[in-house]
């Protein structure tokens, strides 16, 4: 029953986009959706990257950061901060990093440095 109103999401959602779309779909939510490219290889891997973020951003690691007690309103970038390796982002995870009770690594999903 779940697959059939996945899959029904999916093709109400690909039907509002435009051609060459994706639409990646996890318990009823749209996770990722690549569409405008010229190429379906760039709209599969643009949904999938989304995909691949969402997913990050909902693991455990990542919901239960220690922030302190004073701290009352994480941003909704917090999280970002630690489900990526890029040094953009990391630069900012020295900033908020303070905001947390220990210092916490960066988060990749459990996949190595450098592998797709």
């Amino acid at each position: 029953m779940r697959r059939n109103r996945d899959l029904v999401l999916a093709l109400v959602t690909l039907k509002y986009t435009q051609s060459n779309s994706v639409c990646y779909v996890q318990d009823g939510q749209v996770i990722g959706v690549g569409a405008g490219q010229q190429s379906r290889i760039h709209c599969t891997r643009l949904a999938g990257q989304k995909a691949d973020n969402w997913q990050l951003r909902h693991m455990p690691k990542v919901l239960n950061l220690p922030f302190r007690d004073d701290f009352s309103n994480p941003t909704v970038t917090m999280p970002s901060m630690f489900t990526s390796a890029t040094p953009r982002r990391m630069s900012s995870a020295k900033t908020y990093g303070g905001n947390l009770h220990q210092p916490s690594r960066a988060f990749n999903g459990g996949r190595e440095e450098g592998v797709a």
